[in-house]
């Protein structure tokens, strides 16, 4: 179950990156309440993405190998 929430939020998450990328991807934008620069915000939601998914694979992968 923890795997398919990982999975969930970590494609809202690429849906975020991929509404940033369309309107302006230069725009400066606030994460955790600090002001950055859009590529900036960029990468650290990209990073967050890849932990979210890679968490999700490895969940998913112990559920499928013990069969419950």
């Amino acid at each position: 179950m923890r795997g398919w929430i990982f999975l969930f939020i970590g494609l809202l998450t690429v849906a975020g990156i991929v509404y940033k990328i369309i309107n302006c991807a230069a725009c400066a934008d606030k994460f955790l309440g600090f002001d950055m620069s859009g590529y900036t915000y960029l990468a650290i939601q990209t990073f967050f993405a890849f932990i979210l998914f890679n968490a999700a694979n490895r969940d998913l992968r112990k559920t499928k190998n013990t069969g419950v």
